[in-house]
């Protein structure tokens, strides 16, 4: 699904940030990468999802499709979506209005009222299967929102638009206890459905629930170890020493 090889990143005015990584996602895997702030692992995510602020060079190839080649909406619709660890506020802007139009997009349907009725019945569902009250969604979005709320309201995206690669960029920080939870049984069910997730974290707890396929530990924008839990087990008592 993922193929990114000999993989460099930089930004339009910086040197390489990423340098020469290796990394090949299958359907219905996650993938971890772990590793200190200022490593590469954010600069990577929103260079996949098509930030303008960062150039790659070298293979990187999404269901055959060369990411270059793409817009950040066409990476989108192709199924490529990128779950922030700081999201945005937009005030004026509906959430409502906004998951709505993203949607008719994907789906590439009209803004007519049978479709208007199938997405407000996903909608409605979405909600249900992450805890977030109706009554956010008619709001700006995320405006004063807090941490948590933005959080969930990341997990509703993932849980309406389903992309086939999720790049998740520590969705998990900030959570209380509970959603906690619901992002490890959110993360189990997308890639049961034969989804897959590139998923940058610090806690160890939930990569111990959604056991990886891989883990890469990432160190001054090369990646320096690559294996399976044992790695993660082996890098947590070297944080901790």
């Amino acid at each position: 699904m993922l193929r990114l090889e000999n993989l460099y990143v930089r930004g339009k005015d910086t040197s390489y940030i990423v340098k020469g990584i290796h990394i090949h996602v299958k359907p219905g895997e996650i993938h971890a990468l772990l590793g200190p702030n200022g490593s590469g692992k954010t600069t990577l995510l929103n260079a996949l999802a098509g930030h303008p602020n960062y150039l790659m060079e070298g293979t990187a190839l999404f269901n055959g499709k060369v990411l270059s080649k793409l817009t950040p909406e066409k990476r989108f619709k192709e199924g490529l979506m990128l779950l922030f660890q700081q999201p945005p506020s937009i005030e004026g802007l509906r959430l409502y209005d906004f998951l709505k139009m993203v949607w008719l997009t994907q789906k590439e349907l009209d803004d007519d009222i049978k479709n208007i009725r199938l997405f407000n019945n996903d909608l409605k569902k979405a909600l249900g299967s992450v805890g977030v009250k109706e009554d956010l969604i008619y709001r700006s979005f995320n405006d004063k929102f807090s941490g948590g709320e933005k959080k969930r309201i990341e997990l509703l995206q993932l849980e309406l638009f389903k992309p086939k690669l999720a790049l998740i960029d520590e969705v998990d920080a900030g959570l209380d206890v509970q959603a906690l939870e619901l992002l490890k049984s959110r993360l189990k069910e997308h890639v049961k459905a034969g989804n897959s997730a590139l998923l940058v974290t610090h806690n160890f707890d939930v990569l111990n629930h959604v056991k990886p396929s891989r883990v890469y530990i990432m160190l001054s924008g090369k990646i320096i170890e690559t294996g399976d839990l044992e790695v993660v087990k082996r890098a947590h008592r070297a944080w901790n020493d």
